[in-house]
């Protein structure tokens, strides 16, 4: 774990001392083209007529059971899933709350109230749609037309295994694993350049008229770059992870 962070802490206090438009932008929008075009390569070979037929039954189903789904409580059925997993996610993602908000309070500066909506709601919920979509849907067109293909095997072992399983029974498996790869390495540098930014601005007085370019001092977001490793690595090496 030690080296795995130091590599990423090292990427990502390199991108927030570059500041905002410079390596944090650099980064995101690169992330986004190589999401898509893992998506891409995912949907040509993973089966597309069963994907997209998959996607519209899924729309569907979710619009048809959204109101059962979102007030569904357990209590009549003693299902517990209620409390134990959106209250778990609940308190992740509030944790997360006030540094996303500074940051893209940040980065919003000049933008229109409509163009941070757009952006920050229904593009990414747009993106998820897509991502849960495209590899879900391949993954159970394996499963169900190819029985070879190996991913109920592989989530035996464990669910962080099927994606790569999956990959392997595409075409151009090495590119496409490789460019996951790299995906979800800068996915965890562009959250941790961010939350650097964010933590760092609230440490210092910034440009009221032109806050995207103010830029704090190197050293505050090294700082807060090598607490974020050092408590990461703390909590990584206790118990399991």
């Amino acid at each position: 774990w030690a080296v795995i962070i130091a590599v990423v802490t090292a990427t990502f206090v390199v991108s927030s001392v570059s500041g905002v438009s410079k390596g944090i932008k650099f980064l995101s929008n690169f992330n986004v083209y190589v999401y898509g075009l893992i998506l891409l390569l995912t949907l040509m070979f993973g089966g597309v007529v069963f994907i997209l037929n998959f996607g519209m039954e899924s729309i569907a189903m979710w619009l048809d059971n959204f109101f059962r789904i979102s007030l569904f409580t357990g209590a009549a059925a003693k299902d517990t899933w209620a409390q134990d997993w959106p209250v778990f996610y609940m308190g992740n993602w509030a944790a997360w709350a006030p540094i996303s908000g500074v940051f893209l309070a940040k980065i919003s500066k000049g933008r229109t109230v409509k163009e941070c909506i757009l952006l920050n709601l229904f593009a990414t919920a747009l993106f998820s749609i897509l991502w849960f979509m495209i590899i879900s849907g391949a993954t159970l067109n394996m499963v169900m037309n190819h029985p070879g293909s190996g991913l109920t095997e592989a989530f035996a072992m464990g669910y962080e295994n099927v994606i790569y399983c999956l990959f392997d029974n595409l075409p151009l498996s090495v590119i496409t694993k490789i460019l996951f790869f790299v995906a979800v390495f800068v996915s965890f540098v562009t959250a941790s350049d961010s939350t650097t930014v964010a933590i760092s601005d609230l440490c210092c007085h910034s440009d009221k008229e032109n806050p995207e370019k103010s830029d704090t001092p190197a050293f505050v977001k090294i700082l807060w770059g090598v607490i974020i490793s050092v408590l990461t690595w703390i909590m990584m090496s206790i118990g399991e992870g």
